[in-house]
């Protein structure tokens, strides 16, 4: 069985293949692949505790809105 699947197996194709692989090419994307990842991540980790907290603090001010300020006329009457 595994003798006929060997023979299926275009062994000399894949082979040619493997060797066109630049190792440095890949090894960059790589990198850049990770390093774009871990800035969504960082990104994403930044905004969603500052959007919920924008988000509460709208609420608070729905409930409880600011007082108006009372006017003290002039800045240097007193």
């Amino acid at each position: 069985m595994a003798a006929s699947l060997f023979g299926r197996v275009p062994l000399d194709e894949i082979g040619a293949q493997a060797r066109e692989v630049r190792f440095a090419e890949t090894l960059l994307r790589l990198i850049v692949f990770l390093l774009i990842s871990a800035g969504r991540i960082a990104g994403y980790a930044w905004l969603v505790p500052v959007w919920c907290a924008l988000a509460v603090r709208e609420g608070w001010r729905d409930v409880h809105p600011p007082k108006p300020k009372a006017d003290r006329g002039p800045a240097g009457a007193r």
